[in-house]
């Protein structure tokens, strides 16, 4: 597995974070034929001699948009695993995995990093 440091200087020698990369390539999407924006838009494709003229993601997201959505989907809390105690990690685990199935199958950024929190202060 490669380290978070290790991550950081490969993307700097790439030239764009990883975050950027993933604008870049959301913002060339080609949206499914089925997406179905919501409050009031719409599209109807011009003509079907033309199918590149489909939406992609530069019809939802300016590139300041997008990468704020993704860095949004990306924070997630960075947690020092040499610093904690197995029995710590493994509260944390059992409490997430608790919640998670109380709330059929999905938690909240918020509440993942409320049972880490409780867990690693126990």
């Amino acid at each position: 597995m490669i380290g978070y440091a290790a991550l950081a200087a490969t993307e700097r020698e790439m030239g764009k974070t990883m975050i950027d990369q993933m604008v870049d390539r959301f913002l060339g999407w080609r949206l499914p034929y089925d997406f179905a924006p919501d409050g009031g838009i719409s599209f109807t494709l011009i003509s079907q001699d033309h199918p590149e003229w489909w939406p992609t993601g530069t019809c939802l997201f300016t590139a300041v948009q997008a990468k704020a959505m993704f860095e949004h989907c990306a924070a997630m809390p960075r947690i020092d695993v040499d610093a904690i105690s197995r029995a710590q990690l493994q509260r944390a685990v059992e409490t997430i995995t608790r919640m998670t199935n109380a709330k059929n199958g999905w938690i909240s950024h918020e509440d993942m990093r409320a049972a880490i929190g409780a867990a690693l202060n126990a």
